[in-house]
């Protein structure tokens, strides 16, 4: 989960700079509308060539744990959901 907030967080600040450029223009120069649109376009082929495997590369923040400790998921035998093995069999069919 870390890579696609990573990006997000990225490719949002580039979007907010320029549509602040935009407006606000850049040392004096004015700059068209819609340049926002196009730098996110160049940002987000710049960052599929330059790095395939995405901003993080697919490692991951490890993130602290609770203080009671790690509650993973329950069994689905724990949440109501039944066991294979308790599995009903639907009727025979009767065909005559």
């Amino acid at each position: 989960m870390t890579g696609p907030v990573a990006g997000c967080v990225f490719m949002t600040v580039i979007v907010v700079a320029c549509q602040r450029a935009e407006v606000n223009g850049v040392s004096g120069l004015d700059i068209p509308s819609s340049t926002a649109n196009l730098v996110l376009a160049l940002a987000l082929l710049a960052a599929l060539i330059v790095r395939p495997s995405g901003i993080t590369g697919g490692r991951e923040i490890p993130w602290p744990h609770a203080a009671g400790g790690r509650r993973g998921r329950q069994p689905a035998s724990r949440c109501g959901v039944l066991d294979q093995a308790e599995t009903p069999t639907p009727p025979a069919s009767t065909i005559s």
